[in-house]
């Protein structure tokens, strides 16, 4: 079963990274993704289990945090989505 944790993730990356206004077309991605993390997380032990929850934490959180005002309609600035995509060099 873990070996399936990928490919089923990398079918909402793509929605992620280019276009995330488009977030809300992965919602029936997300049990399925969550049964696939929790299926490779218990193929970990000891500390590689907990530097792996902790990472994979905060970058739910930070991604969340980004993408809210996207989600619930707040105004942002013309080119919000468009740096959260590709940020400025």
């Amino acid at each position: 079963v873990q070996t399936c944790a990928l490919p089923i993730c990398g079918q909402w990356l793509p929605i992620a990274a280019a276009r995330p206004g488009y977030t809300f077309y992965a919602a029936p991605l997300v049990p399925v993704i969550g049964l696939a993390v929790a299926s490779a997380w218990s193929a970990l032990s000891g500390r590689r289990r907990w530097v792996l929850g902790a990472a994979l934490a905060t970058l739910m959180i930070t991604g969340a945090v980004l993408l809210y005002p996207v989600w619930t309609a707040r105004p942002v600035a013309p080119g919000y989505l468009q740096e959260l995509v590709a940020p400025p060099r």
